[in-house]
Parts: structure tokens; C-alpha cells; sequence
């Protein structure tokens, strides 16, 4: 059982690190950084439905640095915590994304 549960949250990371939810709704925009996504509902590369949320946009670049995620199916939710952008908008550390949930 511990090894089909640590399965799906490798999977879950995985997916999530490589942007594999798919937006299906216009989603809403930061009002003054008008490309950063703040919210959308997703879907999952399993079919499960899931709600983006960004937590942190950078003032500076206006890019979305930290944003969770929701897994219907599995009641998890997925967290990129803030990642550090260098002078050119790159990210230069990314932490680890944590899981919570059942």
C-alpha cells in the first residue's frame, strides 16, 4: 500500500513539474501583471479534474513563482513553493514541490 501511494505522488510531482495539466477555462489574470495566470480549472494527464492557483507572482518580471494545484481523484494537493529568478527572469532555484492531502 506505502508503494502504491508514494507511486502516485512521484507521478503527481512528476506531471506537475513538467506543466502536464491542461487548462480547460479561461482562467482569471493578475490585474497589474496582466499574463500571470492566478487561477484556472485544470485536468490531469489521468482525466482528473484540478483547480491552479498562483500564490506568488515576482513584481519585477511578472511571472507566476509559486502556484498550487489541486488532484480531485486523489485529494492532493501539489505546491511549487517560490522559486528565485536572476536579473534576466530566469529561475535559478527551484525547491521541491511538496504534496498534502490523503
Amino acid at each position: 500500500m506505502v508503494k502504491q501511494i508514494s507511486g502516485e505522488v512521484e507521478q503527481l510531482k512528476e506531471w506537475m513539474a513538467l506543466g502536464l495539466f491542461k487548462r480547460v477555462s479561461g482562467g482569471t489574470y493578475d490585474a497589474t501583471h496582466t499574463s500571470a495566470l492566478t487561477s484556472a480549472q485544470v485536468v490531469w494527464p489521468d482525466g482528473s479534474a484540478g483547480v491552479y492557483t498562483s500564490l506568488a507572482i515576482d513584481a519585477l518580471w511578472g511571472k507566476v513563482t509559486s502556484w498550487k494545484v489541486t488532484h480531485a481523484a486523489s485529494g492532493r494537493t501539489l505546491t511549487q513553493p517560490a522559486m528565485t529568478l536572476d536579473a534576466n527572469g530566469n529561475p535559478t532555484m527551484v525547491p521541491d514541490i511538496s504534496v498534502a492531502g490523503v
